[in-house]
């Protein structure tokens, strides 16, 4: 096998390589372990990956697994893999020339599917060897598909999104999976949006845009169905299977008192702007914007300005106009565009 077969694998008539007997030297990390040959894709729009689902032949195959590569030499593949929690799975993909995905089933020594799609990445495998992929896909216009297959390559979910993804995984027992995608500028496309799936029933439970934008990490509640987003520096908190943000509360208050300058300031901002604010509510808003100023919010060019914008805000709210218009004055000589002269002339006008 040359190099560039080795690299890209053999030209052939199908996308999806069949599995050859070898006769290679045998090297001490490589186990031989029976493959399963995959059928010859069929025609389909958006060349949907098809893989076989006959009983597996005696060919024989050895295989090397070096966190995160598997090799498969005898098909002329290698790939990143990441492994299902239980250790058993192991789900790979190969992006270079054709792209190729396999599963590997370590206990019973065999790859149980093979398959093709544009640009798969982001594996993720549950304990009972169903498997997520990303095919971040090829264009110049912002896509993504987002593809589940059954242990023995049924493809079970495809969701096309007309945005790159950022993030996606399944749960530890296959019943529910995920995906998030990355921004965009046109609001019409499927940017910032958090999609949740029902595996079992093979349906897509929600696709909204997450409130507090990316997660750090995802978790799934499988008892209760619930989606469970962390985010960085405020908090867990949950989605219930119709999309709905349960802890919405919670999320306020974590942000509230986050470390976070950022998403300290923008929670007070939502709350500033709220017609039921209490008194007690804008007196805690200055709390939290006299702690983002000493975290260094006042050494930062957007939020300084933004935080004393709030101050003021806060105090006409508890009726202290004159340290409102010191704030928006404040405010003006950092940012004179930030939206205020119209209240700190209002106020110069009533004290």
């Amino acid at each position: 096998m040359g190099w560039l077969d080795f690299l890209f694998g053999k030209k052939t008539t199908a996308r999806i390589a069949v599995a050859e007997a070898i006769d290679e030297p045998v090297v001490p990390v490589l186990q031989e372990i029976p493959v399963i040959p995959a059928v010859v894709e069929q025609k389909t729009e958006r060349s949907k990956p098809i893989t076989s689902r006959q009983p597996p032949p005696t060919f024989k195959a050895r295989v090397s697994i070096t966190d995160p590569i598997l090799e498969v030499p005898s098909i002329g593949y290698f790939g990143f893999c990441t492994r299902s929690p239980s250790k058993r799975w192991v789900v790979s993909w190969m992006d270079l020339g054709a792209g190729r995905f396999v599963l590997y089933d370590s206990h019973e020594d065999k790859i149980c599917a093979q398959g093709s799609a544009e640009r798969p990445s982001r594996g993720s495998v549950a304990d009972n060897g169903t498997f997520s992929l990303e095919d971040w896909r090829f264009g110049v216009s912002l896509s993504g598909t987002f593809l589940v297959f059954s242990n023995d390559g049924t493809e079970i979910i495809r969701r096309d999104l007309t945005a790159n993804l950022l993030n996606s995984g399944i749960s530890s027992t296959g019943r529910y999976a995920y995906c998030q995608t990355a921004n965009t500028h046109d609001p019409e496309t499927d940017g910032n949006k958090l999609c949740f799936f029902d595996i079992e029933a093979g349906i897509e439970l929600f696709c909204v845009t997450p409130t507090g934008g990316w997660a750090e990490s995802y978790e799934v509640d499988e008892e209760k169905g619930y989606l469970i987003t962390r985010i960085r520096n405020v908090g867990a908190f949950r989605y219930d299977r119709n999309g709905a943000f349960i802890d919405a509360n919670k999320f306020a208050k974590a942000c509230l008192n986050s470390e976070d300058v950022g998403k300290s300031l923008r929670s007070t901002e939502q709350l500033l702007k709220s017609l039921q604010i209490t008194q007690e509510q804008a007196t805690k808003c200055l709390q939290v914007i006299e702690k983002a100023r000493s975290n260094g919010a006042d050494k930062d060019a957007y939020w300084g300005p933004q935080s004393l914008k709030f101050k003021g805000l806060a105090h006409e709210v508890l009726g202290d106009l004159p340290a409102a218009l010191r704030a928006y004055d404040q405010a003006l000589a950092l940012n004179p565009k930030i939206g205020v002269k119209r209240k700190a002339d209002s106020l110069r006008k009533k004290i």
